[in-house]
């Protein structure tokens, strides 16, 4: 199997498994530069997003606007959230669980992909170019 498979299967959730594959600098590169193509689009039509890691990565990469102190903090206010399936970093990982309250009370899980879950604020109004590329999770 393919290390995207095996993070669907969560077989990276253990603190060993990331031991043993641990992320380099240019894989976290990676990811964060896909997450932020797609909160790009989003931000372009309006949408506050915010990427969950110890930075506010979203403000610099995806939209202009003032930054938070935090990912955490910058997801307390978005409408879209991106929270990594693999720890970019010890930070990063903090952040996941300062922020798990705050993801299951106040948003919803609309997609995962290999990297990346994207949550939605419940109640929030999205535009139609952005509500219909999440479609099939805002419908469940």
């Amino acid at each position: 199997p393919t290390i995207a498979t095996w993070i669907e299967e969560g077989r990276f959730s253990t603190p060993e498994a990331r031991e043993l594959f641990a992320l380099a600098p240019v894989d976290q590169s990676a990811m964060l530069l896909e997450a932020a193509a797609k909160a790009k689009s989003y931000a372009s039509y309006g949408v506050d997003v915010a990427i969950l890691a110890d930075a506010d990565a979203a403000c610099v990469l995806a939209e202009k606007r003032e930054c938070h102190m935090s990912g955490t903090e910058a997801a307390g206010e978005a409408s879209v959230v991106f929270v990594p399936r693999l720890d970019l970093d010890p930070a990063s990982a903090l952040a996941k669980g300062k922020a798990e309250a705050l993801l299951y009370t106040e948003f919803k899980l609309v997609e995962q992909t290999a990297l990346w879950e994207i949550w939605v604020r419940r109640g929030a109004t999205l535009p139609a170019e952005v509500a219909a590329s999440l479609a099939t999770g805002l419908q469940q």
